[in-house]
C-alpha cells in the first residue's frame, strides 16, 4: 500500500513539475513593471526581491495565498505544493 501511494505521489510531482516547466511568462522588468508579469521569472534572487518590492507584493500575502491553495491537495502533498507556490510567487 505504501509503495502504491509513493508511486502516485511521485507521479503527481513529476507531472506537476513538467507542467510548470511549460509555463512561460514575462519577467516584470521586461514589461516595464506592468501586469501581467511574473516576479518568479526574473533571472536571479536579487531581481526577484526587487521585483516583489516594486510590484508591492509582500511575503505575508503570498504565504496566505499559497496556504489556501495548498489546502486543496492531499495532506501528503501540501508541503510540496506550498513550496512550489512560494517559488512561483518569487519567494
Amino acid at each position: 500500500m505504501k509503495k502504491i501511494l509513493g508511486i502516485v505521489v511521485l507521479g503527481l510531482l513529476f507531472s506537476g513539475s513538467a507542467y510548470a516547466a511549460t509555463f512561460v511568462g514575462k519577467p516584470c522588468s521586461e514589461t516595464n513593471w506592468i501586469k501581467p508579469c511574473y516576479c518568479s521569472e526574473e533571472s536571479n534572487y536579487a531581481k526577484k526581491k526587487f521585483c516583489n518590492f516594486k510590484m508591492g507584493i509582500k511575503k505575508e500575502d503570498a504565504m496566505s495565498y499559497c496556504a489556501e491553495r495548498a489546502e486543496e491537495y492531499a495532506p501528503e502533498l501540501r508541503k510540496t505544493m506550498f513550496k512550489s507556490c512560494m517559488k512561483n510567487e518569487g519567494f
